[in-house]
């Protein structure tokens, strides 16, 4: 009996995605990065995996900030966005390696590929809010 358990919860458990953490081996190069490029450090949140193909672990970073406000009916908040920035492993330190604008809220099941990283994220301008996929491509 206690060997069908041992097999049953094998085999039934949920894979567990990366979750979101304010730390890991190139936080401090992501938010110095942030604190140079935008004037803030606010918190970040980070998932690590392999998206250069080169076995190290590298970073995806979201990082919410308020764009400049740009015409006269976009009302302060309005211009909140969510930036997903791709950070490669070299050597001991890391390598900024583009970003992209993403719309939503709490990101999740990301997932690192060859040069891309998938991630998903709930879109909240409706209610309840619609989960979206959005991919980051890295340069070559």
């Amino acid at each position: 009996m206690r060997l069908l358990i041992v097999f049953l919860a094998t085999f039934v458990a949920v894979p567990a995605f990366a979750a979101c953490e304010d730390g890991g081996p190139a936080a401090g190069f992501i938010k110095d990065h942030w604190l140079t490029r935008i004037g803030s450090g606010q918190k970040t949140c980070i998932f690590y995996g392999d998206y250069s193909g080169d076995g190290a672990a590298d970073a995806v970073a979201f990082f919410y900030y308020e764009k400049p406000q740009h015409g006269r009916y976009q009302k302060p908040g309005d211009g909140v966005v969510v930036e997903a920035a791709l950070f490669r492993r070299v050597g001991e330190g890391y390598r900024f390696d583009g970003s992209a604008d993403v719309g939503g809220d709490n990101p999740r099941n990301v997932i690192f590929d060859k040069r891309k990283v998938t991630v998903e994220t709930t879109v909240a301008w409706q209610d309840p809010g619609i989960d979206r996929s959005w991919t980051i491509r890295a340069p070559n």
